[in-house]
């Protein structure tokens, strides 16, 4: 009854804003078919190993207004595809592409003097649950790890997957995620979480609580319960950095997530894509070796264009287990003027990736003395995340009619 009056009170303050006649919807369009692949390589180094591992493909392509297609294929189903020792014969596994992510999306936004409703349907195999845009709780939100590539059971969300969120102009707003299932271990239609939300800046201040049906840190991914989770964090030139508190079925996890600004020393990070992990000990690194732009997609633009939109972007690849960055989403964030109309000339602005998000969640959470700081440290699950900023600039040529 519980999950059922959470559905309902979602569909009855979104739906409550389709009474306004001054609203509109959007669905993003990027010119046709077009997007970037991207090619990438994975080591991890110690004193006494190196781990060449995850050779990726990655693409992804707006093909429709309001539709578009991502993937990502690794080189092999298991963790490493070469392992060098020092003390020991090295491990070659089989070339078997995989992929990590394989899903068609169905987006679009609907706007009105009370608000805005986000709504995405993702169909395939997805490894990225946040949508819309992340707030600062969501930094902390569990990452699918490696169970799947481990031989343990799929890591990720396979099915259908819909999710939707209303946000007011105050702040106040409700999200939820459902899926259906197509695996042969786990069918069926789940709740995955839905929940009211509030979230306020006031000067350097930001406070986020959310209460309702959450997802827990249990593996695999998409069990949930009732709880709630608070977030209280400052902003200073560019950084932000905040506390975090769930209580989710009595289980309770206490964080901390700092946001970095731009800066030379996280682009240069950006560049490898590196992370330090514990198990194994070591560091991590994927690094792009090719990247390709297609479509509709220009650098450069006749000279007697105008500018008459642009299109903000955030381009996200989030990580948890030993620094393995499997996926990727391309966040639409604001617009502004005129995206949508066909004579226009795209052109994409690509500022540099870079290391943007560092967290960590931990199941410990009392702090009496400096060895609970300690034990807080050792217990918690490292959370990371790559950025890119990207905008989309709309051009029409003089002699445009």
């Amino acid at each position: 009854m519980k999950k059922v009056f959470i559905i309902i009170l979602f569909f009855t303050i979104s739906g409550s804003l389709f009474c306004d006649v001054s609203s509109n919807f959007w669905f993003p369009k990027i010119g046709k078919f077009s997007g970037q692949t991207e090619a990438s390589l994975g080591f991890h180094f110690w004193n006494d190993h190196l781990y060449i591992r995850n050779l990726q493909i990655r693409t992804y392509s707006y093909i429709y207004p309001g539709i578009r297609i991502n993937s990502v294929i690794r080189s092999n189903i298991k963790v490493n595809l070469i392992e060098m020792y020092r003390d020991s014969e090295t491990i070659y596994e089989k070339i078997e592409p995989n992929f990590d992510e394989l899903y068609l999306e169905f987006l679009g936004f609907y706007y009105s003097s009370y608000g805005k409703i986000s709504g995405s349907l993702r169909i395939g195999k997805i490894r990225y649950l946040r949508f819309p845009y992340y707030d600062n709780i969501a930094k902390l939100d569990q990452v699918p790890g490696l169970t799947d590539i481990r031989g343990g059971d799929m890591s990720g969300y396979y099915g259908e997957l819909l999710c939707l969120e209303y946000l007011s102009e105050f702040g106040f707003g409700c999200h939820s995620s459902f899926i259906h299932w197509d695996l042969y271990e786990r069918t069926g239609f789940d709740l995955i979480d839905s929940y009211l939300f509030f979230k306020r800046e006031s000067g350097i201040i930001e406070f986020e609580a959310r209460t309702g049906y959450l997802q827990t840190r249990e593996e695999p991914v998409g069990i949930s319960d009732f709880g709630f989770s608070a977030y209280l964090g400052g902003l200073w030139k560019g950084y932000r950095a905040g506390i975090y508190f769930e209580n989710i079925d009595d289980e309770i996890f206490t964080g901390f997530s700092i946001s970095f600004a731009p800066s030379k020393v996280t682009e240069l990070l950006g560049k490898v894509r590196l992370d330090y992990t514990r198990a194994d000990e070591g560091f991590s690194m994927q690094i792009p070796f090719i990247k390709k732009a297609f479509g509709d997609l220009k650098k450069d633009i006749p000279e007697n264009s105008e500018l008459v939109g642009t299109i903000t972007a955030e381009r996200v690849i989030t990580f948890w287990r030993a620094g393995m960055m499997r996926n990727f989403y391309e966040h639409i964030i604001s617009r502004s003027g005129d995206t949508d109309s066909n004579d226009l000339i795209v052109r994409i602005n690509e500022k540099p990736e870079r290391l943007d998000i560092e967290s960590i969640v931990s199941p410990y959470h009392e702090f009496k003395s400096f060895q609970d700081l300690i034990n807080w440290n050792a217990k918690g699950y490292r959370l990371g995340q790559y950025s890119q900023n990207v905008i989309y600039e709309f051009y029409r040529t003089a002699n445009s009619d």
